[in-house]
């Protein structure tokens, strides 16, 4: 029994309130049982007030919280993303972390709701609050620096534990919290509109990334800016808790409506698990997919979070917006079309096909996983309990893409088994639904050509997955946190063409002859015919020291002549081993080779001036080269690891990014002499490939030669793309 003396205290009908006045205390029309004490008319009124106030500050803590929570997701893998090669999977790393906190706030939400009482809930959260703040700002510490000899899922883990995961757990609870407290206070309105409204601020605070704060603001002054923002939001999250634990709380909420569940089954509470999951895990590989084929760029992280979100501000917030008839359609036509692109491979697409048709799969697959989620939700008495679900069931889809995936698939696999399995859920409804036209198997006709078209589909993803769609015979597989990579043999109806191809996702990273007698002849990207090419013949009379950023299958080699010297930087321990043991150009050389493991910026930090005569940056995270190794302050490193005369090759090859710019700007910045070569294919047979090297020089001389001049044009600046720093680069302004 409540027994404050607020103006709307409600009490129950007991003997005692018979000492109140029958003109005070008078029976609820709507619950006989119930008496509402109604205070004087000034403090009825200010409290009043502070009832309908308190729906507009709670809404906009739930919006603000979402907002910083997705804001602060980018920020902090951006921010580390250098540490670790700039590699795809620090992303999907970072996603584990956010989810596993994200799955740790719910829990902490749902115990303070259901085990606390009202003055320890909000007193536990206002602790948490003052020392998130005290923890500020979110600024990855040097002292957290990567080694080599730990595994990089750990040490990433690590560094967001110790720079964002307090504010990131605060945050993540406070959405739950909230709607617990509107719940309370305001049991006339449903709660689950706060959890659109949360992944509306989750959108909002993921297009301001790289639409607003990325282009404006450097890192650093990013990760202030966030901080004051966490300051702000702790204030208004205080305001919110005192409201919530002085205004006392209305009538019981409303029961169920006729399509919410009414208990917490165990079957319910494993649908509420794995109905998230499959989207979670489809997010991920997504997101890997395209990261690793193009670059690690934070508008691919964004955009395919930006449609997950969207499924579910569409599915919780307008409901009507789900149609069974017509999302599982527009599923299927997404992976026929998939499966065509599949066919004609990725990469001969630009990236915009590419975006298109992985979005359209992407927003089917999480708008009927997320509708069916909605259908099946429970009344408001077991919120926190779904929250929790839900946040598992995210959580286990991270941990499977980032750790057991790479164990269980020696590919990158979980794409293909996310799309199987959202398709079956799609049987499933067909099958069982009501309102389906295809119930119980009826018509067989229509069940007998979806089985056809589902086998054609199931082939050509297997194909993918195992490699034969890539026109050869499959040598080897390795998958490790920095991708996957495959060897295999090309060209196998002739002996004398036959070649092995290494392949780093969909994009080859070197090439040899099989046949005994070519394999010093240089491939690909390394032809004699290319500037890197033209170099290593020009200088191949005296002896060399020679540094590379990027080991690949370790084609350079092969220009190696008897007293050269060449310090290869290589992040990746797979790509070390496949050379070795899948390549020859590392065993049969007369060349001094010294391989330096880990990523290249970190080690050149570390040693003293190497004074290389030529340096060879040829580091490629998918398709492009990570931004960290394009940034003022490598070239800077750059400059003195190499001899005063000493040249810079930047190889900048790419089909997504337009890198020319980038380095032009550079080599403006510190005085350096830069040109440009483009090298057409010298046959069309796949062996020599187009391509594009950045050379430069303190010494003009070093460039003005005829090897060169007849490959080679000035270097073109582009309006807009200003220098990039390790403070400030911005990808988007790049894209071809």
């Amino acid at each position: 029994m409540y027994t404050t003396e607020s103006p709307y205290s409600v009490f129950y009908n007991t003997p005692r309130l018979m000492f109140y006045r029958p003109s005070i205390c008078q029976p609820d029309k709507q619950h006989p049982s119930i008496v509402i004490r109604r205070g004087p008319p000034m403090m009825a009124s200010v409290t009043g007030v502070v009832h309908r106030a308190s729906k507009w500050l709670l809404a906009a803590c739930v919006f603000f919280s979402a907002f910083l929570l997705f804001l602060l997701e980018p920020l902090v893998a951006k921010s580390i993303l250098p540490w670790f090669g700039g590699g795809a999977s620090v992303w999907t790393t970072c996603m584990l972390f956010f989810q596993v906190v994200l799955l740790a706030g719910y829990a902490y939400a749902h115990v303070g709701i259901t085990r606390l009482g009202r003055k320890s809930q909000f007193g536990v959260h206002l602790a948490l609050i003052v020392l998130a703040v005290a923890v500020l700002p979110v600024i990855p510490p040097l002292r957290l620096l990567p080694s080599p000899d730990v595994n990089p899922i750990v040490q990433v883990l690590l560094v967001l534990s110790v720079t964002a995961g307090l504010p990131f757990l605060l945050l993540s609870a406070t959405g739950t919290l909230v709607q617990a407290w509107w719940a309370r206070l305001h049991p006339d309105s449903s709660p689950y509109r706060l959890y659109a409204l949360s992944n509306v601020g989750s959108m909002a605070g993921l297009l301001a990334y790289p639409l607003i704060m990325e282009p404006l603001v450097g890192l650093r002054m990013q990760a202030w800016v966030w901080s004051g923002a966490l300051a702000v939001f702790g204030l208004l999250c205080a305001v919110c808790a005192l409201i919530a634990s002085t205004v006392p709380s209305q009538v019981e909420a409303p029961a169920a409506t006729a399509d919410q569940s009414a208990s917490a089954s165990r079957w319910s509470m494993v649908a509420w698990i794995l109905l998230p999951m499959i989207p979670s895990v489809m997010l991920l590989a997504v997101t890997a997919t395209l990261t690793q084929d193009v670059a690690p760029i934070p508008f691919l992280w964004i955009l395919p979070l930006a449609i997950y979100l969207l499924s579910f501000i569409l599915c919780f917030e307008y409901p009507r917006a789900y149609r069974r008839d017509l999302y599982i359609p527009i599923y299927g036509t997404a992976m026929l079309v998939l499966c065509g692109l599949v066919m004609v491979q990725r990469t001969k697409l630009g990236l915009p096909v590419q975006v298109l048709i992985y979005s359209m799969l992407l927003f089917a697959g999480c708008m009927i996983c997320h509708g069916e989620l909605y259908r099946i939700r429970p009344s408001s008495r077991h919120l926190s309990r779904f929250y929790l679900s839900l946040a598992l069931g995210g959580a286990l889809g991270g941990v499977f893409v980032a750790v057991i995936a790479p164990l269980l698939f020696q590919g990158m696999w979980e794409l293909h088994l996310s799309i199987a399995v959202c398709a079956l859920v799609c049987l499933v409804i067909m099958w069982g639904s009501s309102t389906s036209a295809m119930r119980s198997g009826r018509p067989s006709w229509a069940w007998f050509s979806l089985s056809v078209v589902s086998v054609a589909i199931a082939a050509t993803l297997w194909m993918d997955a195992s490699g034969s769609l890539l026109g050869g015979r499959l040598l080897a597989r390795k998958r490790g946190f920095y991708g996957a990579l495959t060897v295999q043999r090309t060209n196998v109806r002739d002996p004398m063409q036959a070649t092995r191809a290494l392949y780093h996702g969909g994009i080859i990273h070197g090439l040899q002859f099989e046949d005994p007698k070519r394999w010093q002849e240089p491939l690909s990207y390394y032809w004699p015919g290319t500037a890197i090419g033209r170099l290593m013949q020009m200088t191949a009379d005296r002896p060399r020291w020679i540094g590379v950023v990027g080991l690949g299958a370790g084609a350079i080699i092969a220009y190696g002549q008897p007293g050269d010297r060449m310090t290869i930087y290589e992040i990746n321990p797979q790509v070390i081993e496949v050379a070795r043991k899948q390549f020859t150009f590392l065993r049969n050389t007369a060349v001094e080779v010294q391989i330096v493991e880990g990523d290249a910026r970190i080690s050149m930090e570390r040693q003293a001036n190497q004074q290389f005569d030529l340096l060879l940056l040829d580091a490629f995270s998918g398709d492009s080269i990570p931004v960290h190794l394009l940034t003022r302050e490598a070239f800077e490193l750059y400059l003195r690891h190499l001899k005063p005369d000493g040249i810079l090759a930047v190889h900048i090859s790419n089909s997504y990014l337009d890198l020319e710019p980038v380095v032009a700007r550079a080599a403006e910045q510190l005085g350096m002499a830069v040109v440009i070569s483009d090298t057409p294919p010298l046959v069309d047979d796949g062996l020599f490939y187009p391509t594009t090297y950045a050379i430069l020089s303190r010494d003009k001389g070093k460039l003005d030669i005829e090897a060169l001049r007849t490959v080679s044009r000035a270097a073109r600046l582009k309006p807009g793309v200003q220098l990039w720093t390790d403070d400030h680069s911005n990808l988007l302004r790049i894209l071809h």
